[in-house]
């Protein structure tokens, strides 16, 4: 399985839209709730791509990752 997971980060980060979007999709899917899938949909959550933000927060609401969660707190 990590392999297959180094795979899917990979493709979250430096895959086209399509590729990145789908693996957002297979890792929550999955419920992989690690430091690195967890880094990378951060990451898809500050894009400016709207597509690619829901399926990064569509991983958040199956995972509901707790290190994802201050970037929907408001900012003191």
């Amino acid at each position: 399985m990590d392999k297959t997971l180094q795979s899917l980060v990979a493709l979250a980060r430096q895959g086209n839209i399509e590729h990145r979007c789908a693996a957002l999709l297979v890792l929550g899917a999955l419920k992989l709730d690690e430091d690195k899938v967890v880094e990378v949909v951060n990451t898809a959550l500050e894009q400016p791509n709207a597509i690619l933000k829901s399926y990064a927060l569509r991983y958040v609401e199956e995972v509901r990752p707790k290190a994802s969660l201050p970037s929907f707190a408001p900012a003191p």
